[in-house]
């Protein structure tokens, strides 16, 4: 499948949002920058469900094409190497991060719950401690891995005729589970399979439109009529009293239309610059680890810092800088893109390079461009 560099761009973005909302926006000393980061930038919520439609529309455009390529004959085939490519890409450095954090650096709690941990069911742990955990951000690795647990088989068996209706009635049941789940058991429901379907099912739904170019304009059309509102009902939201229980799918509206934009690649000039943009494009590829370490950084960065401060006798002033906003976070971006650069060139490209020894299926047919859409 044709790499695509906008795509790249959108998991920077994605996880730049995660990163603000994560380190505290609000420990800026300025107001000015306090307002930037925390009233006008999307939140961490809108780049989780940004990573969950990029998820969506990936996944489900590799399996279309897979399901294309394949012979009848051949659909295990292409569920067996699905999983084994996943599990090269996302399990090792995950595993190495729950492992160090519960027996080298000595994290209690995610000790007494690792099996919460190692078997991607956080997000259910999260559920019941209403968010009080170790390693918070792991919930969504979690979703991730249960959400591939299920759409390939959907997917590759389901009968052709009726994979529009199935996508469509996916997004039907995350908003629906969304409602129901939230008015019984509050917010901390939104970290539970069922209602992040919808981003997942949306960014499908693109994939699904492109690959087979049923509806393509209809759904364009939709998307961008429906963006203004988003966008409004997005930064109501973010800065209003009350959140909005739909906001799933208002933050899935609005990544979907990016990755329209960036899937088709017809940029203008200040759009292709941002979009190709090599430093934004090249953080994208690195975004995995940056999502792993970013949650545990600033803990260990501040107890490095505590210990160190006696030892060496570092003065105020200089404590304020590596410890304040913005120069501290700064300090421990540099530090985090160092530690994913390091984590993707000597561990995860490792792993990803034994990918190529399982490809989906033995081409059947030349694959055309057109029913690609690309």
């Amino acid at each position: 499948m044709k790499h695509i560099k906008g795509l790249d761009t959108l998991r920077t973005f994605a996880v730049i949002f995660v990163i603000i909302a994560h380190w505290g926006p609000n420990s800026f000393r300025t107001e000015p920058l306090k307002f930037i980061f925390s009233k006008l930038m999307p939140d961490g919520v809108f780049g989780v469900d940004l990573f969950f439609v990029l998820s969506g529309y990936l996944i489900t455009k590799i399996l279309l094409r897979a399901r294309y390529q394949a012979l009848p004959d051949q659909r295990l085939q292409i569920i067996k190497s699905f999983y084994i490519r996943r599990m090269l890409r996302i399990f090792p450095v995950y595993f190495l991060l729950v492992f160090i954090t519960a027996y080298v650096l000595g994290d209690e709690y995610v000790r007494n719950h690792i099996l919460y941990f190692i078997t991607y069911t956080s997000n259910i742990l999260t559920f019941k401690e209403s968010g009080r955990i170790s390693l918070l951000h792991t919930w969504s690795l979690a979703v991730e891995e249960q959400f591939y647990l299920v759409w390939p088989w959907i997917i590759i068996y389901s009968p052709k005729k009726h994979l529009l209706k199935i996508i469509l009635t996916a997004i039907g049941i995350g908003i629906i589970s969304n409602l129901v789940l939230d008015y019984r058991y509050g917010e901390w429901a939104h970290v539970l399979l069922l209602p992040c379907i919808t981003a997942f099912a949306i960014g499908a739904l693109w994939a699904y439109v492109q690959m087979y170019r049923r509806f393509e304009k209809t759904l364009i059309t939709a998307a961008l009529l429906l963006l203004p509102v988003c966008i409004i009902l997005l930064y109501i939201n973010h800065n209003g009293d009350n959140r909005l229980i739909l906001i799933r799918f208002v933050n899935s509206v609005i990544a979907v239309n990016a990755i329209i934009y960036a899937s088709r690649e017809k940029y203008n000039r200040v759009s292709g610059y941002i979009f190709n943009n090599k430093l934004l494009v090249n953080i994208g590829k690195i975004s995995y680890g940056v999502y792993l370490y970013h949650f545990i950084l600033p803990v260990y960065y501040n107890a490095f810092i505590n210990y160190l401060r006696p030892k060496i006798g570092l003065s105020d002033h200089m404590l304020k800088i590596l410890t304040m906003p913005p120069s501290a976070y700064l300090i421990r971006l540099g530090f985090l893109f160092i530690l994913s650069i390091l984590s993707y060139r000597y561990i995860e490209l490792v792993f990803l390079r034994l990918k190529r020894n399982f490809s989906y299926v033995p081409v059947k047919k030349e694959y055309s461009p057109e029913v690609n859409g690309l």
